[in-house]
């Protein structure tokens, strides 16, 4: 089996140049059991499948490829940028389904790596740049994983029948690329080789103790942050200056 196409796709919302996009994509399959060679009585379905192809994502906000003007003094109050083109994404999948019993059993396994380039971003800018940033296709995320899935299908009589359907998914995400970061925003971060949004912070190492201070139960034995006090979550100084500060922080989940 296979299966080529080719989707082409315009869009306002890109400059001159930049409007139309093309994507596209194949798809192999190969029914095992159907094969001569191939003589398992038990199993009734075994396919193999890959595909590859790419989609584009035009969902951006609109007149993001022009300077906005505004109403009340006639000023460039926006940047635009006329070369941001589509997001695309890149995706890989390989698979295997399986059916045995007369399909009374079967599996559904799935492999995928999914990269999306070319993501818009706006870049942060020094003071000098008057009215900020302007949008750029500057970042990749990549995302592979897996999903299987089980399908146990079973009648007992001509009034009751029932179907177990448990599944497995796993996926990890990670920033392949990010022009101008890390973009740190309170307790979240985006940076090259992490998540999306992973946590951002502290350390933690325990709870602070009485004989984490002098006598008096106020003047800290080991770096803390002000105002904390036994009882308090003690953090690690991870820079060794003998203070907890914002050079402490770092990746902490995701």
């Amino acid at each position: 089996l296979a299966e080529m196409s080719l989707r082409a796709d315009g869009s306002s919302k890109f400059g001159k140049g930049n409007k139309f996009g093309y994507f596209p994509s194949i798809a192999l399959g190969w029914n095992v059991h159907n094969e001569n060679f191939f003589n398992v009585s038990a199993i009734n379905n075994l396919k193999l499948r890959a595909s590859y192809g790419l989609l584009g994502n035009e969902n951006i906000g609109l007149y993001r490829y022009q300077n906005l003007i505004n109403t009340s003094n006639g000023v460039e109050s926006v940047w635009g940028n006329p070369d941001i083109s589509w997001e695309k994404v890149h995706i890989l999948d390989l698979g295997l389904d399986v059916g045995v019993f007369d399909n009374k059993l079967s599996l559904t396994f799935d492999y995928y790596d999914k990269i999306t380039k070319d993501v818009i971003l706006q870049p942060t800018v020094a003071p000098s740049g008057a009215i900020g940033s302007a949008p750029l296709n500057a970042g990749e995320v990549r995302n592979r994983g897996l999903e299987v899935s089980f399908n146990y299908n079973d009648r007992l009589n001509e009034n009751f029948s029932f179907s177990i359907r448990p599944g497995i998914t796993y996926n990890k995400n990670e920033i392949t690329r990010l022009t101008g970061g890390p973009y740190i925003s309170g307790i979240s971060i985006n940076e090259v080789g992490h998540s999306i949004q992973s946590q951002y912070g502290y350390v933690a190492n325990g709870i602070l103790q009485y004989s984490d201070f002098a006598d008096d139960k106020l003047t800290p034995l080991v770096p803390t942050l002000s105002g904390q006090g036994p009882g308090d979550i003690k953090y690690v100084d991870l820079n060794g200056d003998g203070a907890i500060n914002e050079d402490d922080e770092q990746v902490i989940g995701d």
